[in-house]
């Protein structure tokens, strides 16, 4: 059975990190990504907020990067 993970990351500086992280499980077959590659951040925090909570709901896993700038 796959794995769905949501990967999340504050786009700005997180990107690389993102695709990176993604490269190592790209090939494999237990492993659903389930992140995007969109830009939110112009969105309200509101709207960003429920975008995440549909997106945590539905996945197994999920990786949080936390990049030296975001800290």
């Amino acid at each position: 059975m796959a794995i769905r993970v949501f990967i999340s990351f504050r786009f700005s500086d997180g990107f690389q990190y993102k695709e990176d992280l993604c490269s190592l499980f790209k090939d494999s077959d237990d492993v659903i990504d389930c992140s995007e590659n969109e830009d939110r951040s112009s969105l309200s925090e509101d709207t960003i907020k429920k975008y995440l909570y549909t997106k945590l709901s539905s996945t197994s896993v999920t990786i949080v990067i936390l990049t030296p700038d975001a800290l």
